[in-house]
């Protein structure tokens, strides 16, 4: 997890950070998934540890400058290790199953009980992070700079968390892509409460460069949220997503509007097409339905027209 971070600890718990990866040499780690209460207190868990890095910055600096903090959290992420008291903050007994589990094969399906414990510890640490992005708002409140501060808060992936039998990334459907997205601006600006419509995370940096009142370059794709904060609707007809795998040896690229969504993978090539009105949990593929092969091609459209309106880099 980082030699700053095993110099911290070390200062701190000696011994502790190899009580980390001791705890998941444990075969409890394995036959539970990742899912385990970890092994240490919460005030040297490694988020705690990052929010705390960045309150120190925000109390040291000086107030009538401006200012830039990159604050990236490791979870919520497997391993699921919550420490106490969020391993036992939500009950397993109270999780749902995840999609399309009933339809698994045996060979595929876990067993309910691990399924659900993976659930509350997964719940666990979001509202671990939840509290921690809590501390970082409470010191610029004390800082007197909360007001002036734009808080940006989003991920750069879900988790499947068991749906249709996976778990991680490396997929297109919207437990993946459907990121949080929550900007608190800075006072003076009018902003509607809730935005409706698409984003993409390229429109983050020309967002933040917009309110800070600088040019945005030419050779950026996204677009400043601004107008549509203001507005209360994105005017994007349709955003991108792509993937590779990491032994580059299947890419996949997805396009999304607001009522269906396409993608296509090679090696073997695969397309799938989705009615999100109709189906919003992505559970029918109707690429090869003929009554949506104008739907099919208009999204193959959608596809090669934001690749064709690409900026040259």
């Amino acid at each position: 997890m980082g030699e700053q971070y095993k110099a911290w600890l070390e200062e701190k718990h000696p011994g502790g950070y190899e009580k980390i990866y001791q705890q998941r040499r444990d075969p409890e780690y394995k036959e539970n998934r990742t899912a385990i209460e970890n092994v240490l207190p919460v005030d040297q868990y490694v988020d705690y540890w990052i929010a705390q890095n960045t309150v120190d910055y925000i109390e040291q600096r000086e107030t009538d400058r401006p200012f830039f903090i990159w604050c990236g959290f490791c979870g919520p992420h497997g391993p699921f290790d919550p420490p106490k008291p969020y391993s036992t903050m939500y009950s397993p007994d109270d999780m749902p199953l995840p999609l399309g589990y009933e339809k698994l094969s045996t060979a595929k399906r876990i067993q309910g009980d691990k399924l659900r414990r993976i659930s509350a510890y997964y719940y666990g640490l979001v509202t671990l992070i939840d509290h921690m992005v809590g501390t970082i708002t409470d010191a610029l409140k004390n800082k007197e700079i909360y007001e002036n501060t734009v808080v940006i808060y989003t991920s750069d992936h879900g988790e499947m968390l068991g749906d249709f039998g996976r778990f991680g990334k490396a997929n297109f459907y919207d437990t993946v892509t459907h990121m949080p997205l929550i900007v608190k601006p800075a006072s003076g600006y009018p902003v509607n409460s809730r935005v409706k419509g698409l984003t993409e995370h390229i429109d983050i940096a020309p967002t933040i460069l917009d309110f800070a009142g600088l040019d945005i370059p030419d050779c950026m794709e996204g677009i400043s949220l601004l107008k549509a904060m203001e507005s209360g609707f994105s005017e994007k007809e349709a955003v991108l997503c792509e993937h590779t795998l990491n032994d580059q040896s299947r890419h996949g690229v997805c396009i999304r509007n607001q009522d269906y969504k396409m993608w296509y993978w090679t090696n073997p090539d695969e397309y799938a097409l989705f009615d999100l009105g109709k189906d919003p949990d992505e559970t029918c593929n109707l690429a090869e339905d003929p009554v949506y092969s104008d739907i099919m091609n208009c999204m193959k459209g959608l596809l090669i027209n934001k690749f064709l309106t690409m900026k040259k880099r």
